[in-house]
C-alpha cells in the first residue's frame, strides 16, 4: 500500500479493500467520462479546459480532507464521502488527456509532438 493510503486507513480504520475503492472510484469515473470530456475539451478548446480541469483538481484536493469525520465523513460515513468526492474528482480531470492531445498540435512544433506526448502521459 502507499503511504497515504496506510495513513488513511490507520486513522479512519478502513480495510485495503476499502482504499482499493476509494482509488478505484477516481478510476472508474475517469475512464467513464473521458469521451464526454473530449466532447468538452473540443468545445471549450484547450487553455479553458485546461484551466478548468486545474482547478477543479485543486477544489477537489481541497475537498478530501473534508471526507473526514469531522466534515462530510461524519454525515454519511468515511468510505462513501471518500469514494464520492473521488468519482466527482475523476469527472473533472477526465478531460485532461484529450485537451492535452488538442493542444499540443496547436502549440509545439511538429518535431517535438511525440516527446511531449510522452512526457504529458508518462506524467
Amino acid at each position: 500500500m502507499r503511504y497515504t493510503a496506510k495513513l488513511l486507513a490507520v486513522e479512519f480504520a478502513l480495510a485495503p479493500t476499502q482504499i482499493g475503492i476509494v482509488y478505484s472510484s477516481f478510476l472508474l469515473s475517469n475512464a467513464l467520462f473521458t469521451m464526454p470530456g473530449d466532447q468538452l475539451a473540443d468545445w471549450l478548446e484547450p487553455k479553458k479546459s485546461l484551466t478548468l480541469m486545474g482547478f477543479g483538481a485543486a477544489v477537489f484536493t481541497a475537498l478530501t480532507a473534508w471526507g473526514g469525520t469531522p466534515g462530510l465523513g461524519s454525515w454519511i460515513g468515511v468510505l462513501p464521502a471518500f469514494a464520492a468526492i473521488r468519482f466527482v474528482m475523476g469527472i473533472r480531470t477526465s478531460f485532461l488527456y484529450p485537451a492535452c492531445g488538442r493542444m499540443c498540435p496547436n502549440w509545439i512544433a511538429p518535431a517535438y509532438l511525440g516527446r511531449v506526448q510522452g512526457i504529458i502521459i508518462g506524467g
